[in-house]
């Protein structure tokens, strides 16, 4: 084999050893992150590194706590693969409010760790209602939520989702593999109340994959949102105590794309959401009591359009976002002459503009930053980029 080759597949393309997923905690003191122990390591642990002191400590050692590698449960697997996760042992880890404790999957067994100057205690295996995945403390560390087998569990508590056929809790596969939104539940401030994702694939077809390292396993299949086909329904929903359930209202037929959601406090949760060609981004205020959603006020930044264009944006749909680009007269590396494209006068009924025009290139090339839409006046669209 090839010298390089080997190589790179001894340290995982040269990223063994290498620190990943850091998050700070207890008010910045605390820096915790994943790093295995050396360049041909292929096992993750736990560490956390004391800013005071400079010192760094081990927290969890995949292979003290499992000798023998287990199975990753399949949403793990396909998550890993999802974000190009080539490491073994630990995957990911949460944070509780303070930054003093973690948990953690390892081979869909659930652990918990605490640090204060020195580690607490070894990692404590929380027991849990079947193979876990995606673990997050609330704000005080009191609770874990956690998914398994599709469905959202708390700890201490039990099951919170209801047993409707759809998946809670997890990110689907266009979220995971084109939005970069790998989970799929948020714990309100109170550490009271979840805010899960519900996602229902009964749309779309079924996919059959065989491993061809392991042609003696049966094939895998899941459900996958092909490209122009039907894509799996994502609602919101605020899981209150006492098995409350409140559902967020926003145009899903519009917007069908959960690209992001959190609690901005106990009476406000923001998201953001996508039309299916990615090109109108709205981002979204809603109520956890009602569920209702609004735009918040002031949203969007000043706009500076271009010279020679109206100092308004145009009237597009509400919530739509266009944006100026250089046009394609020639390759987006070289265009020749720099032009910028304008939407056409013309669009379809309740959508963003579905042609361009193009102008001359303004005299700034800064590009104005984007702005809510819904002003009455012509001119140019409502932010910028460049090539």
């Amino acid at each position: 084999m090839d010298d390089f080759l080997r190589l790179s597949a001894s340290t995982g393309r040269f990223t063994y050893g290498a620190p990943r997923a850091f998050s700070f905690g207890d008010d910045g003191r605390l820096l915790w992150f994943l790093r295995s122990t050396g360049p041909t390591d292929a096992f993750d642990s736990l560490w956390v590194l004391d800013t005071a002191t400079g010192a760094e400590t081990r927290l969890a050692d995949p292979r003290e706590l499992s000798p023998e590698p287990g199975t990753l449960p399949a949403a793990e697997r396909r998550l890993r693969e999802r974000i190009r996760l080539v490491a073994a042992g630990i995957g990911s880890y949460a944070l509780s409010g303070d930054g003093r404790s973690a948990v953690f999957p390892l081979y869909g067994r659930l652990y918990r760790v605490g640090y204060e100057g020195t580690p607490t205690v070894a990692p404590e295996e929380l027991p849990a209602a079947g193979p876990a995945l995606d673990p997050r403390l609330n704000a005080d560390g009191s609770r874990t939520a956690y998914v398994t087998d599709d469905a959202l569990y708390t700890h201490p508590g039990g099951r919170v989702s209801p047993a409707d056929g759809a998946r809670w809790g997890i990110a689907e596969f266009a979220a995971a593999e084109e939005l970069d939104r790998g989970r799929g539940h948020w714990w309100s401030p109170d550490g009271e109340t979840l805010l899960a994702a519900r996602v229902d694939e009964s749309a779309l077809q079924r996919r059959h994959f065989a491993d061809p390292a392991h042609p003696e396993l049966p094939a895998e299949d899941f459900a996958y949102p092909e490209a122009g086909g039907p894509n799996a329904e994502v609602q919101l929903w605020v899981l209150g105590p006492g098995g409350g359930r409140v559902r967020l209202d926003w145009d899903a037929v519009t917007y069908p794309y959960v690209s992001d959601a959190d609690w901005e406090s106990e009476t406000e949760i923001l998201l953001t959401v996508q039309d299916r060609l990615q090109q109108c981004v709205l981002l979204l205020s809603a109520d956890p009591a009602t569920g209702r959603t609004r735009e918040p006020t002031g949203s969007g930044g000043p706009y500076a359009p271009p010279t020679g264009a109206s100092s308004s944006p145009p009237t597009w749909p509400r919530g739509c976002r266009t944006r100026w680009s250089r046009c394609c007269s020639g390759s987006p590396s070289t265009p020749s002459p720099p032009r910028w494209c304008c939407p056409a006068a013309t669009s379809p009924a309740g959508g963003c503009p579905s042609s361009w025009t193009a102008t001359a290139a303004p005299a700034s090339r800064t590009c104005p930053p984007s702005r809510a839409a819904g002003s009455t006046a012509s001119g140019g669209p409502t932010g910028a980029s460049r090539w």
